[in-house]
């Protein structure tokens, strides 16, 4: 068992060159995203947290980010910026699926996938609604324009 003074030591630390506003832990625990103040999330290697990449991805702090829990390259992060977005992440990099920006165009505070990675929900600042988004109808939609997800 943990004494208090190990519950006190993490066993790692980065420093990320921002303030971290939100983190996440992939499926397999064998990466951490992080995302900061100015608009960029990371990935990093558990345990040591070598950096696997940095994203510009929003024009202000990245409040919240999550992975997917079918362990299937899928990210999204959200932002004070009003958007939401979509990500894919594989060995090669990661490539921006969707940017969601909802009519009220207030600030995405949350975003969190459903425990079976079907559905993607979002919470908005001022709203008194959790927007849900069904993932197997926005690809879909992707493969009738032709495009890969």
């Amino acid at each position: 068992l943990f004494s208090n003074e190990d519950a006190n030591t993490p066993q790692g630390k980065w420093y990320l060159g921002a303030p971290v506003y939100s983190i996440a832990v992939n499926a397999d625990e064998s990466v951490v995203a992080a995302g900061t103040l100015s608009g960029t999330f990371q990935l990093r290697h558990l345990p040591e947290g070598a950096l696997i990449l940095k994203v510009r991805a929003h024009g202000n702090r990245v409040d919240s980010i999550a992975f997917s829990p079918r362990s299937d390259g899928l990210l999204a992060t959200a932002s004070n910026d009003g958007t939401a977005h979509l990500w894919k992440w594989t060995e090669r990099g990661v490539e921006k699926l969707m940017s969601i920006q909802v009519p009220s165009r207030q600030p995405i505070l949350a975003v969190q996938f459903s425990p079976d990675g079907r559905d993607l929900a979002m919470l908005v600042s001022n709203e008194t609604a959790v927007h849900i988004w069904h993932l197997e109808e926005l690809r879909e939609r992707f493969d009738e324009m032709g495009l890969a997800w």
